[in-house]
């Protein structure tokens, strides 16, 4: 190897995968996953849970109607390496489901909501706020028959995890938020009254000091 043209290393190529990641475009997306591919390839394999996260988020943030499955199988390349190596540096974070999460949400294809659901269904760390909040915009965003009900569940068991001590799972103005953009969405004849009920318990909690 030349001296005057070193090895570039990991940080070189997360620096250029998450500019790619800001471009918001599917295709950037691609090329931020080309590179971490290319990383993997190098000698040691130093690839990190934050290399896959950037490129999921890449996926996440473009928006397109694959988005969803391309951060899937990512998601899926990312687990079996961590149970093929066991290496805990490519072991999937919080944020890699989040973002997996999001990327279906984001996507409003068919089935994404179910996608969105087992994902939620199926990880092997806990989830917050956020990875509930995502499931519940991939239901709204859905246009499914029943879409309101699930977001109005899930809405029912962040209430019940926070009240049993899981704090990182207590519903915010955004959830909130969401479930009544859902129930909106449905054009069931009762999701008027279901939606000021929502909208009643959020002032309650306001008024007792909740400012969340």
């Amino acid at each position: 190897q030349d001296e005057a043209y070193p090895r570039p290393d990991t940080q070189c190529f997360f620096t250029v995968m998450s500019s790619f990641a800001k471009r918001k475009d599917y295709r950037m997306a691609q090329a931020a996953e080309k590179l971490l591919v290319r990383l993997g390839d190098l000698p040691g394999n130093e690839r990190q849970a934050k290399h896959f996260n950037v490129v999921l988020n890449a996926y996440a943030e473009s928006g397109h109607s694959r988005s969803g499955e391309m951060a899937e199988r990512l998601l899926e390349s990312m687990t079996n390496l961590y149970r093929t190596t066991g290496d805990d540096n490519v072991r999937p974070e919080l944020q890699s489901y989040n973002t997996v999460i999001k990327a279906h949400a984001r996507s409003k294809k068919r089935d994404s909501a179910q996608r969105a659901a087992s994902i939620l269904s199926s990880m092997e760390t806990e989830p917050d706020k956020i990875t509930y909040s995502s499931c519940i915009d991939a239901w709204t965003k859905s246009g499914e028959k029943g879409a309101a009900q699930k977001a109005e569940r899930i809405l029912k068991e962040m209430k019940a995890l926070s009240q049993n001590g899981h704090l990182d799972c207590k519903p915010d103005r955004i959830c909130y938020n969401a479930v009544i953009n859902a129930l909106a969405a449905s054009g069931e004849q009762d999701a008027g009254e279901r939606s000021e009920r929502l909208l009643d318990e959020m002032q309650k909690l306001s008024d007792a000091g909740d400012e969340e």
